[in-house]
């Protein structure tokens, strides 16, 4: 007993529970499938301070610079099911021609789909205006993990850390995903594991900082 309370199994929450009830307060937009690409399902997430100063400004430096007023950052968590795609044959867990092939085409249509949020957040702006830039307006801030490196994606080679983002960690920190242990030909590996698709997923991070969520949602309404 402490300070009056009984402590016992019952009222202790697990710590997979205490995760996933902190992913319910940060979440912002529920996953739901996007209209413009329904190969995608996305979902909203406020970034924590910490995980923003450990996981996120090391990768992404850019972030760490002077606003004139300060940002919140979210982060677009993307999953692309494999059965969406009529895959349902392939094993993203293993080193497969056809694991490969639906890799790269998830890749590409990750691109397009950053390229969608880019033009649903800031209408106003050119295709021309919107090509590798990071900072879209004096307070929005967009930048994405590439798929297949883990660097910053619209970030100059000349400005990147060198450090990368790890997704599966970011998917199970933020949004409360499982984590398995499988064999690869290079070794054991870590994957994150979706409550509805299991391991059979290609997941990617877009991140965007805003003066408030409002700017986020008005810009989900279009997708």
């Amino acid at each position: 007993m402490t300070h009056g309370v009984l402590v016992t199994e019952s009222n202790t929450p697990s710590p997979k529970a205490a995760v996933k009830a902190h992913s319910a307060r940060l979440t912002v937009v529920p996953e739901r499938q996007c209209n413009a690409q329904p190969q995608v399902y996305f979902s909203v997430i406020r970034v924590p301070k910490s995980f923003r100063s450990v996981e996120v400004e090391t990768v992404f430096s850019a972030l760490r610079q002077d606003w004139a007023k300060p940002l919140e950052l979210f982060a677009i968590l993307t999953i692309q099911p494999v059965d969406v795609w009529g895959a349902t044959c392939v094993d993203c867990t293993q080193s497969t021609d056809e694991a490969s092939a639906f890799k790269d085409t998830s890749g590409e249509s990750f691109l397009a789909f950053v390229d969608v949020f880019k033009r649903s957040l800031c209408p106003h702006l050119s295709e021309d205006d919107m090509v590798g830039v990071e900072r879209l307006a004096s307070d929005i801030w967009l930048n994405a993990s590439d798929p297949a490196t883990g660097l910053p994606l619209l970030t100059e080679f000349g400005e990147r850390s060198f450090t990368t983002y790890d997704e599966g960690s970011g998917m199970e920190m933020l949004a409360a995903f499982g984590k398995s242990l499988i064999n690869t030909p290079l070794g054991p590996c870590h994957v994150c594991t979706h409550p509805r698709f299991g391991t059979n997923f290609y997941p990617a991070t877009l991140f965007v900082a805003c003066r408030d969520a409002a700017v986020v949602l008005q810009a989900c309404e279009a997708l």
